[in-house]
């Protein structure tokens, strides 16, 4: 029971397993307008060198894989729906996920 409640707790957070609790590492991850008609801006606050953009649509069909740039942020979503992006790093180990409406 302890081994569920731990694995739960780690994949609530949006961190790998082997991520290291000692580190402090916040990032913040803003998408405006959302919900959107047309393209979104994303604005990473804090962010790494090595940030990954990853978007899904509700089927978890892959719909855009890129790195992060900070001088070029916006992204269409395509065809109405709903969207989760991910922004994920793999030197600060983190993963957030993020609900984007387009309709």
């Amino acid at each position: 029971m302890k081994k569920l409640v731990l694995i739960f707790f780690v994949c609530f957070l949006g961190m790998h397993a082997n991520a290291q609790p000692a580190q402090n590492f916040q990032v913040s991850v803003l998408v405006s307008p959302n919900p959107t008609v047309s393209d979104v801006s994303i604005i990473v606050l804090n962010q790494p060198e090595d940030l990954k953009i990853t978007l899904y649509d509700m089927t978890g069909k892959l719909v855009c894989d890129q790195l992060y740039s900070s001088s070029s942020n916006q992204l269409d979503p395509g065809v109405p729906g709903i969207y989760l992006l991910e922004v994920s790093s793999q030197s600060k180990k983190f993963k957030k996920i993020v609900r984007i409406v387009k309709n």
